[in-house]
C-alpha cells in the first residue's frame, strides 16, 4: 500500500510538473539602435527595454537585448525556441532596422556590414520565415511575434538602385499557432514620433501597444485590434499612413 501511494505522489508530481511546463511562458525582446554600418535609430531600444519591463510585470520569464550582433541573435532565438518547445507560450518583440527583399523579411543585426547587393543581405540578416520556422518546429502552444521594424531603407543604393524595397516589410503568412503584428502594413513607414513637438520616448506603435499588455481579460486579438485601431487614428491625424498588420493563424483565445 506504501509503495502504490509513493507511487501515486511521484506521479501527481510528475502530472504538475507537465503542467508547469506546457504553460511557461517565455519572452524574447530585442532592441537594435546603435548600427555600425547603417543609420542610427533613438527609440528601438526604448521600446524593446519598455516592453520588456511590461512582459515582466504579468510574470513572463523576459530575456532582453540591446544592439546585438548577428551571432548574439541567432543564439537568443535559438535558446528562446528551446523555451517555448513542447507547449510553452512565448513572446518576441523585435524593435529595430527590417528590410524586404524579393518579399521576404529580415531583421538586421547591429553589426552587419554596408551589403554591396541582396545577396548580402541574406548571408548577414536574420531571416524571419526563417525564425517562424523554428518556433514551428519546437511546438509551442502559442507565439505571438510583434515586429516594430517597418521603417524606411537603411541599405545603400547601388548603380542607383535601393538594395531591398524602400520603406516597410512584406506581409507574409503565419505558420499554425503564431500570431504576428507589424507597427505597419505592407510598404508603409512606422513613425517613431507624430511631429516635432512629439517628446515621448517610445515609438507611435509601442506606446500604443504597452497598455494593451498588463490589461486584465483581453484577449490577444482584440488587445491587437485596440492599438491597431489607435495607431491608425493617430497616424491620420498627422496625415500619415500606417496601419499595423495583423496575420493570426492561433487557435482558441490567448
Amino acid at each position: 500500500m506504501k509503495r502504490l501511494i509513493i507511487l501515486a505522489c511521484c506521479l501527481l508530481g510528475l502530472a504538475g510538473q507537465l503542467a508547469t511546463a506546457a504553460e511557461r511562458r517565455v519572452a524574447l525582446v530585442i532592441g537594435n539602435n546603435n548600427y555600425q554600418n547603417l543609420p542610427a535609430l533613438q527609440k528601438a531600444v526604448n521600446d524593446a527595454n519598455a516592453v520588456a519591463a511590461e512582459l515582466k510585470k504579468i510574470g513572463f520569464e523576459v530575456a532582453s537585448y540591446n544592439d546585438i550582433g548577428q551571432k548574439k541573435m541567432n543564439q537568443a532565438i535559438n535558446e528562446f525556441a528551446q523555451n517555448v518547445s513542447g507547449g510553452g507560450i512565448g513572446v518576441f518583440f523585435y524593435a529595430g532596422h527590417g528590410v524586404q527583399i524579393d518579399n521576404q523579411n529580415y531583421l538586421i543585426p547591429v553589426d552587419m556590414d554596408s551589403p554591396k547587393d541582396a545577396a548580402d543581405v541574406g548571408d548577414q540578416a536574420i531571416s524571419i520565415p526563417r525564425l517562424q520556422d523554428k518556433l514551428a518546429d519546437a511546438k509551442a502552444r502559442y507565439t505571438l511575434l510583434v515586429l516594430d521594424a517597418c521603417r524606411n531603407n537603411p541599405l545603400p543604393k547601388k548603380a542607383g538602385r535601393s538594395i531591398g524595397h524602400t520603406r516597410g516589410l512584406a506581409m507574409t503568412h503565419s505558420p499554425s499557432g503564431q500570431t504576428v503584428l507589424y507597427s505597419a502594413g505592407a510598404n508603409q513607414e512606422a513613425l517613431d514620433a507624430l511631429d516635432e513637438k512629439d517628446k515621448n520616448p517610445n515609438g507611435l506603435f509601442t506606446r500604443e501597444f504597452l497598455p494593451m499588455i498588463s490589461q486584465p481579460g483581453i484577449s490577444v486579438t482584440d488587445a491587437l485590434k485596440k492599438t491597431r485601431s489607435v495607431v491608425k487614428q493617430k497616424a491620420k491625424s498627422v496625415n500619415h499612413e500606417q496601419d499595423p498588420a495583423i496575420y493570426d493563424q492561433s487557435d482558441g483565445d490567448f
